[in-house]
């Protein structure tokens, strides 16, 4: 965490991580937070006002905490043995953070980013036609990047392949094609589209993810493509 916040400060880059439970080191190293619970937030802003935060609205924190354990407790429902007193603290945390003037700022800000992204990039009334063809060609380019990613994996199936294809190929060049090398052709036959068969298995899993993602792509393509 310590090369990605020096390599965003100095190329001016903006990065969004999820973390849990982290030490008080890679904590301080995040420079805001974004504390969700049940899809509604409990606090968002610098990780300095975290203390100062919870302490003002009723949720003093103890000094030499670390202050992810201390708002994972919080807003954690999971381990507590009363679930309705768990669910009514956090019910607060998010009242509280709805009521208070930094989630009205935050709110304001979000809102004239938004006008002014509307302003500058008009959503496009055409954009269903090119949806699909849009997020095909996005998920093509993710797939060729994790393809260069993982070379290794991809040429060890390369060679597994051809060298597959060889051994094939060497049964017609050995055997004559009559009758009687017909159960030898089938067995080959056989035994090579058993292999192929397994080794698409593999990927099973893989185009299940691609396939999620596409399903999630084609909606924000259509609703959020820009004139260019």
């Amino acid at each position: 965490m310590s090369f990605i916040r020096d390599f965003v400060k100095a190329n001016n880059f903006i990065v969004i991580t999820s973390i849990h439970q982290s030490s008080t080191t890679t904590f301080e190293l995040f420079d805001k937070l974004l504390l969700l619970s049940g899809g509604k937030t409990c606090y968002f802003g610098a990780t300095g006002e975290v203390k100062p935060y919870f302490d003002g609205i009723g949720f003093p924190m103890l000094n030499l905490t670390n202050p992810a354990d201390f708002i994972l407790s919080l807003t954690n429902v999971d381990f507590e043995r009363d679930a309705e007193a768990a669910r009514a603290r956090i019910a607060k945390l998010q009242e509280s953070w709805g009521s208070s003037p930094r989630a009205s700022d935050e709110k304001s800000i979000a809102t004239n980013l938004s006008s002014l992204s509307e302003t500058t990039y008009p959503i496009s009334s055409k954009s269903n036609g090119n949806s699909i063809l849009m997020a095909t060609g996005t998920l093509l380019h993710r797939s060729w990047i994790k393809s260069h990613r993982y070379i290794l994996m991809y040429g060890v199936r390369f060679f597994m392949y051809l060298g597959l294809a060889i051994l094939i190929g060497t049964v017609w060049l050995r055997l004559p094609p009559i009758d009687y090398n017909m159960q030898a052709f089938a067995n080959c036959i056989l035994f090579a589209s058993a292999f192929m068969s397994f080794m698409a298995v593999v990927y099973v899993p893989a185009f299940i993810e691609d396939r999620m993602v596409f399903q999630k792509t084609v909606p924000m393509v259509s609703t959020a493509a820009l004139h260019l």
